[in-house]
């Protein structure tokens, strides 16, 4: 069996909080976790998150309105390394097309 994690991440305060989630999910099981998120599309080796205020999603008009949590995006490179850092040993890229990305990761 795999365990699924769609789009979680950008909604967490703490990227780590997600991953941590996930591992305790997976934890014992030799079965891979697979991961898709929203991610900046930036290529770079250094691993970066950043985080995009909900106005940016829905224009100026969304300031005065109630408003939606932001969202963090991490490059694939962070997105990665925060499941490495959760005690992962293979972390491996699925995808990486615009603004989402994915990654299988196993124990």
């Amino acid at each position: 069996s795999m365990i699924f994690r769609m789009g979680v991440g950008p909604q967490c305060w703490s990227g780590c909080a997600a991953v941590s989630s996930a591992g305790i999910v997976g934890n014992g099981t030799p079965s891979p976790i697979v991961v898709e998120s929203a991610i900046d599309p930036m290529e770079s080796e250094i691993p970066y998150v950043r985080f995009v205020r909900s106005s940016q999603y829905a224009g100026p008009k969304s300031e005065g309105d109630q408003r939606l949590p932001g969202h963090w995006h991490p490059n694939m490179t962070a997105l990665e390394d925060l499941f490495y850092e959760s005690g992962f040993t293979e972390v491996d890229r699925l995808f990486k097309e615009g603004g989402r990305g994915g990654i299988v990761a196993r124990r």
